[in-house]
């Protein structure tokens, strides 16, 4: 898979579609595929807009480099006290007011991070299923207005998904 047309080929063959029917999924005409395919070209100004289109990873299908699907993201919001987190429990705060980091993995819908210093945070769910860290389970406690790190779990604890060191202070 050399070239951008041989990983574009690949993608629609994978995608079990015909030329045609990629072609109207990214908006384009099935002659621009076709051409592109036929000529063998190694980059395209459509790249970016097929990648998007048919799902796939646009550095697979650009560069050849990564996996063939498009990588998820999620965001999680950031919490910084343990009254923004009782909020965010009983989804009282505005999202529009929030910061968020991003994850690759689907860990629940009441993921969160919550920053423990100014620049450590740890990611915890409501799973702990989902929660590991070198094999053992460690969670954030909130007793009162103090956040804590045990391996135990408390009264009020989620399971930690795993720890962060931010580059930039908030």
């Amino acid at each position: 898979m050399k070239t951008f047309a041989e990983r574009l080929k690949i993608a629609i063959s994978k995608r079990g579609i015909s030329q045609a029917e990629a072609a109207r999924m990214c908006g384009i005409a099935q002659q621009s595929l076709n051409y592109i395919i036929t000529n063998n070209l190694n980059s395209s100004k459509l790249a970016p807009l097929i990648a998007s289109s048919l799902g796939i990873n646009p550095e697979w299908l650009i560069l050849g480099v990564g996996k063939f699907e498009e990588c998820k993201i999620y965001e999680l919001p950031i919490i910084h006290s343990p009254y923004m987190l009782s909020k965010f429990m009983k989804r009282e705060l505005d999202e529009n007011s929030l910061t968020y980091t991003v994850i690759n993995d689907y860990i629940g819908d009441c993921a969160f991070a919550y920053l423990i210093e100014n620049r450590k945070m740890v990611i915890c769910t409501t799973n702990a299923s989902r929660a590991y860290n070198n094999n053992k389970i460690e969670y954030l406690n909130i007793e009162g207005m103090v956040a804590t790190v045990t391996e135990k779990e408390g009264g009020f604890s989620f399971p930690i998904f795993e720890w962060r060191i931010r580059n930039v202070d908030y």
